[in-house]
């Protein structure tokens, strides 16, 4: 069976490392998957062999009846980027489609494109048949909110798998704990984030000393660097990392991982944590990453906002102990679901289903 993804643009994102890591898996089903890249990209490498179609590349693409051509050798076709443009080849080939609602499909633009964008949103699955996929229910009731009509019999909820490299050891916390915090968060270093609240709160921090550590980039990286500038240095030191190629090290040097953003469709980097074994601190606001929380057990759900975060602080500094509990739990926890390996036989045999239906 052969599978083609048709993404945007291929730059670093979400998105794209989530079909690399389809796409890798090809070596070890007897599927395969392809990739068509619609907008202007990078040279996009071929993983695991995948055959890779890079309109921005080859003026040959818009040729009568290329894409037709393209699609019709295909079972299956997993839709990550709509382009209105391969809406009639697409309407004409007999795979199965999925439409992937990875959350961001809404958020930019003025209140016309977003009107726009909603009435081609809400069209589309009725006019190719196809299923909507999501990964959390959280993240349904977002698209539905933001203006995008998605039926039930439309809707499929599976998890947006990672590739989930599972620690085997609980974090071993040593005396070093009793003496300093190592706290890191990571991600895009915009707004919805709100790694401003998370140094905004250790502005008057007098405990046990912390570092915190910041992966990602963005455009508010100077004003957060400004933010920091003005931390007790005694008790907190902040390091701004960049974007990380392998986050795992980063991980595996931190006491605690603390996620302060909001209204996530997921927000994988919880799982990545939890994976090595890690706790989590969320706020209860973060969207569909709550479903994988257990409070007091996995980590903390705090309480909104900064005098959360200032609890989170003097619980830690008084009890540093129940970091090991939790990271004991967690190891103990079966995260496979969130497997990509997962999310592919999902996605495989929902094609497969649809075919024969």
């Amino acid at each position: 069976m052969r599978i083609l993804h048709i993404c945007g643009s291929f730059e670093k994102g979400g998105v794209t490392a989530f079909v690399k890591n389809m796409l890798v898996l090809n070596s070890e089903f007897v599927s395969t998957h392809d990739l068509m890249v619609i907008h202007e990209s990078n040279e996009v490498e071929a993983p695991g062999g995948a055959t890779i179609y890079n309109m921005t590349r080859d003026l040959s693409f818009f040729k009568a009846g290329t894409f037709y051509s393209i699609f019709s050798q295909y079972e299956g076709i997993i839709i990550h980027k709509a382009h209105p443009a391969l809406l009639i080849p697409l309407m004409r080939c007999a795979a199965s489609k999925l439409i992937f609602q990875h959350g961001m499909t809404m958020s930019k633009g003025g209140a016309l494109k977003k009107a726009i964008k909603g009435t081609w949103y809400s069209q589309l699955p009725r006019l190719l048949k196809a299923k909507v996929v999501c990964s959390t229910q959280y993240a349904l009731e977002k698209a539905r909110l933001s203006g995008i009509e998605i039926a039930d019999s439309d809707a499929f909820i599976t998890p947006f798998g990672i590739d989930l490299k599972r620690k085997e050891t609980p974090k071993e916390y040593g005396a070093p704990l009793k003496s300093r915090l190592v706290v890191g968060t990571a991600g895009r270093l915009e707004e919805i984030k709100r790694f401003g609240l998370l140094l905004q709160s250790l502005m008057n921090y007098s405990g046990r000393p912390i570092e915190l550590r910041i992966a990602g980039e963005g455009n508010l990286r100077g004003e957060l660097e400004a933010l920091a500038a003005k931390l007790p240095t005694a008790h907190v030191q902040v390091q701004f990392t960049g974007n990380l190629s392998d986050l795992i090290p980063f991980y595996d040097d931190l006491d605690i991982f603390v996620f302060p953003s909001h209204n996530e469709s997921f927000g994988l980097v919880v799982v990545e944590a939890l994976a090595r074994n890690i706790p989590v601190a969320v706020f209860p606001d973060i969207g569909g990453a709550l479903e994988v929380m257990e409070d007091e057990k996995n980590g903390f759900v705090m309480k909104p906002g900064k005098e959360g975060l200032k609890e989170l602080w003097d619980k830690l500094d008084n009890n540093p102990e129940i970091l090991s509990t939790m990271s004991q739990y967690i190891c103990n926890t079966d995260l496979s679901v969130y497997n990509i390996i997962a999310t592919r036989k999902t996605m495989d045999n929902l094609i497969r289903k649809m075919k024969l239906s």
